[in-house]
């Protein structure tokens, strides 16, 4: 992910919430992965894989860890935590390739500062890093790396039906 944009975004953000006086706001974020057709979580060491649910209102549910975030700083030092763990290898094209989408998510509480028990408003923002797409001719992978790049194709050509 681009870190640069990703921190003056972030900023902006945090400068943003400090302005307003007359709101209360928690912010949280997530950091996930998906890797062969698996969701793993990259606030979480162990990288377990993720379930993915749909609640009866067809809301889809991932059970991902939330860290609630003071500022910037706790953001880019989990975001870089959790790089260490995303995969990347070696291929023919890039010494280091994203083998791998990421999407990091900021979650946006917020709430009237002077209502006690007034409604709380979420927003969402989702970032998505996602892995480029490879030619086998080129790249001349074989084993795992083979299989990698055919997931990565056939997640980017969904995608691209999605957006149509």
């Amino acid at each position: 992910m681009i870190h640069r944009e990703v921190a003056d975004g972030l900023e902006r953000l945090w400068n943003h919430v400090a302005d307003q006086v007359d709101k209360r706001y928690l912010i949280r974020f997530s950091y996930i992965e998906i890797y062969n057709e698996k969701i793993n979580d990259l606030l979480d060491k162990s990288n377990q894989g993720l379930t993915i649910r749909e609640d009866i209102k067809r809301n889809v549910l991932l059970d991902a860890r939330e860290a609630v975030v003071d500022n910037v700083d706790q953001v880019m030092e989990n975001m870089m935590q959790g790089n260490k763990i995303r995969r990347v290898a070696a291929t023919r094209m890039n010494e280091r390739s994203s083998r791998s989408h990421t999407i990091f998510r900021i979650i946006l509480e917020s709430k009237d500062a002077n209502q006690k028990d007034g409604p709380v408003h979420i927003s969402y923002l989702n970032l998505m890093d996602l892995a480029g797409s490879e030619r086998v001719s080129l790249t001349k992978a074989a084993g795992e790396r083979l299989e990698e790049g055919a997931n990565i194709n056939k997640s980017l050509s969904v995608l691209g039906n999605v957006i149509r």
